[in-house]
């Protein structure tokens, strides 16, 4: 499959999908209200790292190690799931030790929060490892229908709940269903039998989980980057509301983030297998151009129309929620390019760029958030976390400059990526 066709493929499915888990973060954000969902997406962002660093992001190694014929899928996918278990064990006695160190809410107790956050972890790594299992072979639509119908269900049945400790439940059963219907899905696509051996050689299996290691560090650091805010305005007592805002803020800036994540999950592999090589980079530089515009138009309507639109789709108490989207969007631009550098990089076996760039942009978030988020609250979280992204897109930016060449006349819009986004949507 051509590197064009792929991308739009991907993006297609996965955006349907992508959209689901919107309305999702929509609905429940409506339902929960601005103080109990700006502790759900907190408690997420925990576990969320700790899936991040427990799992040792081994779904990169998966995938690189496939688009390298070193090893098959099938090999892959036993690898995948003794993985996922083993790595969930050790997850949710990490979730069960950070309970003493999580905000109380009111409306769950000590047992619920460890069987909710247990859930979500084992959930998110099994999606995450056989996501990117079928991403690398190309696969798309029929992971991602099913993907989206069990969000779309969600909806349903969070109406059915008949208080908000319901809603989060549902929230957290649902993961392990999502990760149950991707590992039937993937097994049964590929006619792999079940086995209780990986059968990978000891000499592949430590040099994978040295490429993950790395990998791990990088995406741990940067996640720390991307969220670490969250742990300053809880720490400086921001008010609830405000936070509740801030995290829905962060929510829906993470949207925009969807179509060069997507993306970038397909150029990693292509690069790696050297697919289209001459066509990557245009495309990255074209996609950058084309976000840039877009965070441009939405930071207009924003302006404009944000906090009426806010207000009424989420409810009052996300009133603040557009003032703080618009701080963030110049960062989300450049978060959006950095998705796409950073696969470039990866599939090129430069992790290690990755991690240099993430770890310098983590010392200038810490530094900035000490220093503005006491003194602004949630709005300085916010102008840190711009100058952080910015670090860690131009160091990376810098090195494919440096060592890869850049395509002529990169900055300038032009018309043929109007063209090149005609074609992406006819194809």
């Amino acid at each position: 499959m051509s590197l064009q066709r792929s991308l739009s493929s991907s993006i297609l499915w996965r955006g349907i999908y992508f959209v689901a888990v919107a309305l999702v973060n929509v609905v429940a954000s409506r339902l929960l209200g601005a103080e109990t969902s700006g502790w759900l997406f907190y408690f997420f962002t925990v576990g969320a790292l700790v899936v991040l660093v427990v799992s040792l992001s081994a779904e990169t190694a998966f995938s690189y190690f496939v688009s390298k014929q070193i090893i098959t899928f099938q090999q892959a996918a036993h690898a995948a799931l003794y993985w996922a278990l083993f790595s969930g064990i050790l997850q949710v006695l990490c979730m069960y030790l950070l309970l003493n160190f999580l905000p109380p809410i009111a409306i769950l107790t000590q047992t619920q929060m460890f069987a909710y956050g247990a859930m979500y972890v084992v959930g998110n790594t099994v999606i995450t490892f056989f996501n990117q299992l079928f991403i690398t072979q190309h696969q798309y639509k029929v992971p991602q229908q099913w993907l989206a119908g069990i969000n779309f269900l969600l909806i349903a049945c969070f109406f059915l709940a008949a208080n908000k400790a319901g809603v989060i439940a549902l929230y957290c059963w649902f993961y392990l269903l999502q990760a149950a219907v991707l590992v039937v899905l993937f097994f049964t696509t590929n006619n792999i039998p079940l086995r209780f051996s990986v059968r990978i050689s000891r000499a592949t299996l430590v040099a994978m989980f040295r490429y993950a290691g790395v990998v791990m560090a990088g995406n741990a650091v940067f996640f720390l980057v991307y969220r670490i805010d969250y742990f300053f305005i809880h720490k400086y007592t921001v008010p609830t509301a405000d936070i509740g805002n801030y995290l829905q803020a962060s929510k829906l800036g993470q949207l925009l983030l969807v179509i060069p994540q997507i993306m970038a999950s397909v150029l990693f592999p292509a690069t790696a297998q050297q697919v289209d090589s001459d066509a990557v980079k245009p495309a990255i530089f074209c996609i950058a151009r084309l976000v840039f515009q877009l965070c441009l138009l939405l930071a207009i309507i924003l302006y404009f129309f944000g906090e009426v639109f806010f207000t009424r789709v989420l409810g009052q108490s996300f009133h603040s929620t557009h003032t703080y989207l618009l701080l963030l969007l110049p960062g989300i631009f450049s978060l959006c390019v950095l998705a796409l550098f950073s696969a470039y990089l990866s599939g090129k076996g430069r992790v290690q760029i990755n991690l240099l760039a993430a770890v310098a942009a983590l010392l200038v978030a810490i530094g900035l958030n000490i220093w503005l988020v006491p003194r602004w609250g949630a709005a300085g979280a916010a102008v840190a976390s711009v100058g952080s992204y910015w670090i860690n897109m131009l160091i990376s930016f810098w090195v494919i400059h440096r060592y890869y060449s850049l395509p002529k006349n990169w900055w300038k819009p032009q018309k043929a990526d109007y063209f090149w986004l005609l074609n992406f949507i006819k194809l």
